[in-house]
């Protein structure tokens, strides 16, 4: 296991990426090692265009409500997250929604249970990039267990794929665990849906608690991920399973910022004078 001090570059040659599981599990190495092929294989199908979601405005606080249970929840616009970009191997059927007040973007996903719990560590990692410039990223990630983590990542360059369409590694990156997001609030439940046991997260993220360089209001247009990874170990080799709202290689959306989606934010009735 590597320990990734803050304020640090890494190249992922030697340090590799934060993956969604690898993140909780303190930086364990999954991204560019030998034998693991998470972001090495070329694609097995068409990412297609990363798609625009639009973020419903609420009228109520949804920090820690059960998005199984909220009406706000069941009437927003839900999303089934996909495949990654080099690999078949997917979780079990998720989806995400996204909703907004004035101070704070809520997340919500439902992941249907893996069939065994020996299939290793169950997370959902969300990605924002505020300032659409894919140099500054937001990390929060949230394991079934209701751990949470938050990475700050960043790059001095724009990050552009190579010619296969497969993520630079070599792109040196500041990552910057431990962030702490004052406000943050991650909320997990377990329930059904019809007769498929489901765990489901919500994360309320204030727009204030962002770094500095990161904080925007809640409108125009930011770039975000929602990434879930199930990893199994077998002798000695980790397996990560991964669906994605906008597809990206596994366990590399820190090098894929190109690949997030647009989310827009519904105009605000009460600014607009009830247009």
């Amino acid at each position: 296991m590597l320990m990734f001090p803050a304020r640090h570059s890494h190249s992922p040659k030697i340090a590799a990426l934060f993956g969604a599981a690898t993140f909780i599990a303190m930086a364990m190495t999954l991204g560019g090692c030998k034998g693991n092929t998470s972001a090495a294989a070329l694609p097995e199908h068409p990412a297609g265009t990363p798609p625009v979601v639009r973020a419903q405005r609420t009228g109520e606080p949804l920090a820690n409500i059960d998005p199984l249970m909220a009406p706000a929840w069941q009437a927003a616009q839900w999303r089934t997250l996909l495949p990654p970009a080099n690999s078949s191997r997917s979780t079990p059927p998720s989806r995400a929604a996204v909703l907004f007040d004035s101070q704070n973007l809520y997340v919500a996903v439902v992941c249907e249970l893996p069939s065994s719990p020996e299939e290793g560590r169950d997370v959902v990692s969300l990605y924002l990039d505020p300032t659409n410039s894919g140099r500054e990223l937001m990390q929060i990630s949230t394991d079934s267990s209701g751990i949470t983590a938050c990475s700050w990542i960043r790059s001095a360059v724009p990050l552009e794929p190579n010619a296969d369409g497969s993520p630079n590694l070599d792109t040196p990156l500041d990552i910057r665990p431990s962030t702490k997001l004052s406000g943050l609030v991650t909320h997990v439940s377990q329930g059904t849906t019809g007769d498929t046991q489901v765990w489901a997260i919500t994360m309320s993220v204030p727009a204030a608690s962002l770094p500095p360089l990161m904080q925007r209001p809640l409108s125009g247009e930011w770039r975000f991920n929602v990434v879930r990874t199930v990893t199994s170990t077998q002798a000695g080799q980790r397996h990560p399973q991964q669906s994605n709202l906008s597809p990206v290689f596994v366990n590399a959306q820190a090098y894929s910022p190109y690949r997030m989606a647009t989310l827009t934010f519904d105009a605000d009735p009460l600014a607009a004078g009830h247009e």
